[in-house]
């Protein structure tokens, strides 16, 4: 059988270039779907070792090693499945801009909190718990900040939340001018097990990084059911 016909390419497949040099550490589901929509797509445990500070060489190795040894708890377990299983797709690595430092004093200022680096994965999950709500109220506060008064951002987080144009309307949220029309899937399942824990894990940083995740990227967790199959947690709706 003669050779097979060599498949045409256009100028426009940026995509094979990103990943022609190692396209073996891709996931169909990273190389054909997601990656013509983000230009980075890495796992979850890829995004918050790259997002550490270089003086967090201690929290690195912790995370980089969690889930591989015997003994594990359950959550520890939980932990590294979604550590391993999740994609997270960015527009630009983890920025150190000053935008990144704006939404950081917005955030000191909303929070009122203290340093909490003392906080781990075993004894700070209580206030991790508090702490990744608060995170989750801010990131929904600050995205409909930024848009223009009448319009809505197109966030996963978001839906469901409608500005509030009196104090005195039905439903009221944790987030100040901001309403519930209905429930939020995907802010209950980031208030959940396994997402604080994660929080506490990354410690001193772990504001940073966490509202940075949210705010900046698109997570996708991986479904048990079938072959391959996704699910948005957050971020803009930009994949069908």
């Amino acid at each position: 059988m003669s050779g097979g016909k060599k498949r045409k390419r256009g100028t426009d497949s940026a995509s094979d270039n990103q990943v022609s040099a190692s396209s073996k550490n891709y996931t169909p589901v990273q190389r054909d779907l997601l990656l013509p929509h983000y230009p980075l797509v890495r796992t979850l445990r890829q995004h918050v070792l790259a997002s550490l500070p270089d003086s967090s060489k201690v929290r690195r190795k912790k995370i980089a090693a969690l889930g591989s040894g015997t003994g594990a708890s359950e959550i520890e377990a939980q932990l590294a499945h979604l550590l391993d299983t999740a994609l997270v797709g960015c527009n630009q690595p983890v920025p150190r801009s000053e935008s990144e430092e704006s939404t950081w004093r917005q955030w000191r200022s909303f929070s009122q909190r203290g340093d909490e680096s003392y906080v781990t994965i075993s004894n700070g999950i209580a206030s991790s718990i508090d702490l990744q709500s608060e995170i989750l109220d801010f990131v929904i506060w600050q995205l409909f900040g930024r848009e223009r008064v009448g319009s809505w951002p197109k966030h996963l987080l978001c839906d469901g939340f409608r500005r509030s144009a009196r104090d005195d309307q039905p439903i009221r949220s944790t987030v100040a001018g901001v309403g519930i029309l209905y429930p939020n899937f995907h802010v209950k399942a980031l208030r959940e097990t396994p997402w604080p824990h994660l929080l506490a894990l990354l410690g001193q940083a772990g504001e940073r990084v966490m509202i940075n995740l949210l705010s900046e990227c698109s997570v996708f967790l991986k479904v048990d059911s079938g072959l391959d199959n996704y699910l948005q947690l957050t971020g803009w709706w930009q994949c069908s």
